[in-house]
């Protein structure tokens, strides 16, 4: 599992730079790949435990569900099944909450390996900004220049910012425990 979950924290670090186009629209990253195997092998348990937030993870993947089929009328079966991705990947990153919900042994190494992401990510985008500060090379396909933004491997710079910010969190609220450990 341990194994699995470093595999699946540097998948996150390539952001954009791991994914691989199926057809335009649909893009498949490496750390969805992982995700779904490490979900895969979670299922073989046989034991299970809901978590607090189960009911209202599946009332979110349920209302998603209705909304799409109360649209099918209004679009295509292909931009409904494009739309059901998304909807796909959330449900799937909502289970690996579940998932850490019941390995509670690995809380420690989450947290860990979660803000080691995020301080990598954050230093490959002080990299991006002095080396590459915008996109204006690529605005001919369609991408926004994000003129002196950083945007780090996801190539957006408000996801970047979240990330940032979560791992300046996580950091914050975890420094104590990790300090108590260090010490003892």
């Amino acid at each position: 599992m341990k194994i699995a979950l470093i595999i699946f924290f540097a998948s996150l670090l390539l952001g954009q730079l791991g994914g691989i186009s199926l057809t335009p629209g649909v893009v498949i990253y490496l750390h969805d790949v992982v995700l779904l195997i490490l979900l895969l092998t979670f299922t073989r348990k046989k034991s299970f435990v809901k978590p607090k937030l189960w009911w209202p993870i599946l009332l979110f993947v349920a209302v998603g569900a209705l909304s799409l089929l109360f649209n099918f009328s209004r679009f295509s079966p292909l931009q409904i099944g494009l739309a059901s991705l998304y909807l796909w990947r959330w449900a799937f990153y909502a289970l690996l909450y579940v998932l850490l919900v019941q390995e509670a042994k690995i809380k420690s190494f989450l947290l860990g390996g979660l803000y080691a992401i995020g301080t990598a990510f954050s230093s490959v985008g002080l990299f991006q900004f002095v080396l590459y500060p915008n996109l204006r090379n690529l605005e001919y396909l369609g991408w926004d220049p994000h003129y002196y933004r950083l945007f780090s491997t996801f190539f957006d710079p408000n996801f970047a910012g979240l990330f940032i910010a979560l791992t300046y969190l996580l950091g914050l609220t975890t420094r104590k425990h990790w300090i108590a450990q260090i010490v003892n």
